[in-house]
């Protein structure tokens, strides 16, 4: 009789912590936002007038001509580093690669001095070419990067999701498998 009550017990315990969790519990993980109650801004973008929540201006994003009915899109910069150019053509085929199937939209932006390796197989869909002036502006004042990034993640809402450093392996996997994933199997 001993064993028997022992044995349901080490039966129905499981399934009481499964029951539990799973009306208790928040089994989620969340890639939030940036920029939504604080920011801050380098020395030559002081002049720009930044609201919060942040949003980045539809005017420029009409200049790239972005695609508003992509869920996400990954708006890549590049520089004339010929090393960097082909470690971020390789994570950008991985990135295409992993999201042909869904709504995701690629922005290269390319200074005027930028010989891009080719070798992208047709993957990228948008390229704009502009003057470096511009192009360090739009990137550091508009979508907030630093010196060493050179992608984000802007959502339909033109919010800023992720910041990335392409040439970095490890920051292009957490922008594939942490953070894209989770935003493609949430929206």
């Amino acid at each position: 009789m001993k064993k028997a009550l022992l044995l349901f017990v080490a039966f129905l315990l499981p399934v009481l912590i499964y029951l539990f969790l799973k009306s208790f519990g928040k089994n989620e993980f969340e890639v939030p936002v940036l920029y939504t109650d604080s920011m801050s801004v380098s020395v030559p973008c002081y002049r720009n007038n930044y609201k919060l929540p942040y949003h980045v201006p539809d005017s420029l994003l009409k200049t790239f001509q972005w695609d508003s009915t992509s869920l996400f899109t990954v708006v890549v910069f590049e520089n004339e580093s010929k090393e960097d150019q082909h470690e971020r053509s390789i994570q950008l085929t991985r990135v295409m690669t992993e999201f042909k199937n869904e709504p995701l939209g690629i922005i290269h932006v390319l200074g005027t001095h930028t010989n891009v390796v080719s070798g992208n197989n047709g993957l990228v869909t948008q390229r704009v070419l502009m003057s470096d002036t511009n192009l360090f502006k739009i990137k550091t004042c508009f979508f907030l990067l630093n010196s060493k990034q050179d992608a984000v993640v802007i959502d339909k809402d033109r919010r800023i999701r992720g910041q990335y450093t392409l040439t970095k392996r490890e920051d292009a996997d957490r922008m594939i498998m942490e953070e894209l994933n989770i935003l493609f199997k949430r929206y």
